[in-house]
């Protein structure tokens, strides 16, 4: 929804594109391996935390792009932070919840990025407009 809007505002075309959201992509996949054991050794607590500062802070600079390239650093922030939730996550279920409670608890935290899936689309076309 919002990327022709992006392509037009910065002025870039498919590949540039293609590079952000591989920008993205390579962090998420590098940092999956990494932000597991970042987090055993942090701690659940500490290690989640430090995740959501790097992704909320991550968040924050994309306002600040203004071309191609900062808008996939940016991006590559992003996927750096955003890939501590599973593992965290995970963590996070095995260690608070009773083992008879852990599917439900897997269920709920699964069903949040599905229905921010779901639900974020018409939110931000609705935003975009306004």
């Amino acid at each position: 929804m919002a990327a022709p809007l992006l392509r037009q505002e910065m002025n870039f075309g498919d590949i540039e594109y293609s590079r952000i959201v591989g920008a993205f992509m390579l962090a998420y996949t590098i940092m999956n391996g990494i932000s597991g054991p970042l987090i055993d050794r942090l701690g659940t607590r500490w290690g989640y935390a430090l995740c959501m500062f790097w992704w909320s802070g991550a968040s924050v600079a994309h306002a600040f792009a203004r071309s191609a390239l900062s808008l996939g650093v940016c991006r590559f922030l992003l996927g750096m932070g955003e890939a501590g939730n599973w593992p965290a996550a995970v963590k996070v279920v095995g260690e608070w919840f009773p083992a008879r409670e852990r599917a439900l608890a897997s269920g709920i935290f699964n069903s949040g990025a599905a229905v921010g899936a779901v639900a974020a689309p018409p939110l931000i076309a609705w935003l975009i407009l306004r």
